[in-house]
């Protein structure tokens, strides 16, 4: 599990700016192979339903067959929204379905916005000790 924290800087109107964003870091990085093929699958993921679950919290997830392993990533400074990107490898989605279940069971508990605020360490700690 790849757990990574993200303060954007400069102002964003738009989710899909967030995502031209993030997955030009994610690409420079290593984690994916391509991000237009990314930011093409968020883009067609939201299509489907709104990726704002709750008022200021967006989560944008998909299988993806850009990456090896599960990804999540909270991104702060897109105006006063939380988001936190859960991408899962195509191939392997089956082994991280109960992790990813498990994680958004937990995205209304207080506890789990307290560790979104804290450092990266912190939340992979937390974000792994669900995935038990």
């Amino acid at each position: 599990m790849i757990v990574l924290k993200k303060e954007l800087e400069g102002q964003y109107d738009s989710i899909k700016e967030v995502y031209e964003i993030l997955s030009c870091i994610l690409q420079e990085e290593g984690i994916i192979k391509n991000k237009q093929n990314l930011i093409s699958s968020l883009i067609q993921r939201e299509e489907l339903g709104p990726v704002e679950i709750m008022p200021n919290f967006y989560l944008p997830h998909i299988k993806t067959d850009e990456i090896e392993d599960l990804v999540i990533v909270n991104v702060e400074g897109f105006k006063n929204n939380k988001i936190l990107f859960i991408l899962v490898p195509e191939e392997n989605f089956l082994s991280y379905r109960e992790c990813v279940i498990k994680i958004i069971m937990k995205l209304d508990e207080k506890d789990f916005i307290k560790k979104m605020e804290s450092s990266e360490k912190i939340l992979k700690e937390y974000l792994e000790s669900i995935q038990k």
